[in-house]
């Protein structure tokens, strides 16, 4: 679990205000710097988030454990890198014949080496840079390809994103799991020493829709003093005028 101020229903629950002019739901596919059109859109580059939000992320990632001697060995004897790729735990690869064949074809092509979590029939024709298996130790393997990483060998803006999110992870006071105790323990010690005052609030003062009609009230109001001021100098030049006008009649007349 992270921020929970990345979803906006979550906002709504927990009394953090949502504003999709610069945050974005996590189901967003826009970009944090977003345009005007994008905005009026929108339904998470950092934003304020209320202090009882805590983000634990990470929790569910273990230290990493030696790879198999096998895979160890697949993965060091790889001069151009490893790619891994897994369809996930409730997709089953080899309902899909057609499309992991094409897979596989392409991966033949490839100067890397591929781990690939398919069980294949037998008789499959498997290219020798990749490696088969039903289940791979996922999260071992990922730190093994991620471990190279250095800050001086990034060469390009996806690694370096990559880079980044994985010093940040990692540079932290404590592990998720005791930030998680911490503030579990903290709550129940003093209930209510996070609860911010937004969640005690109406839609209108949490929106602050009482305070833009009371803005929006007084500009009214000076925009109608504004008018009846030229309103009134108008009418008062034009008298000026007509006087003028008519003492000079008068005058040539006589």
């Amino acid at each position: 679990m992270g921020i929970p101020s990345d979803c906006a229903w979550l906002n709504e629950m927990s009394g953090v205000q949502d504003n999709p002019a610069f945050q974005m739901d996590f189901k967003s596919a826009l970009a944090s710097e977003m345009t005007f059109w994008q905005k009026l859109r929108n339904i998470t580059s950092p934003y304020h988030v209320a202090p009882h939000p805590k983000g634990i992320g990470g929790i569910n990632i273990k230290p990493n454990h030696p790879l198999p001697k096998d895979l160890q060995t697949f993965m060091d004897e790889s001069k151009d890198g490893v790619i891994f790729m897994s369809l996930g735990s409730h997709i089953e690869p080899s309902m899909f014949k057609d499309q992991m064949n094409a897979f596989l074809q392409v991966f033949r092509e490839l100067p890397q080496r591929v781990m690939l979590k398919y069980n294949p029939e037998n008789g499959t024709d498997i290219p020798p840079n990749v490696k088969t298996s039903k289940w791979f130790p996922q999260q071992d393997v990922l730190g093994k390809l991620f471990r190279p990483l250095q800050p001086n060998q990034p060469t390009n803006s996806i690694e370096r994103k990559l880079f980044e999110d994985l010093r940040y992870s990692k540079d932290r006071r404590h592990t998720p799991a005791e930030e998680a105790v911490y503030w579990v323990e903290h709550s129940l010690k003093y209930p209510f020493a996070l609860t911010p005052k937004s969640i005690n609030l109406s839609a209108i003062e949490l929106h602050m829709i009482d305070i833009g009609i009371f803005v929006t009230s007084v500009l009214l109001f000076s925009l109608y003093i504004i008018y009846f001021i030229f309103k009134f100098l108008k009418t008062l030049v034009c008298r000026n005028i007509k006087i003028k006008h008519k003492q000079k009649f008068i005058k040539l007349w006589k």
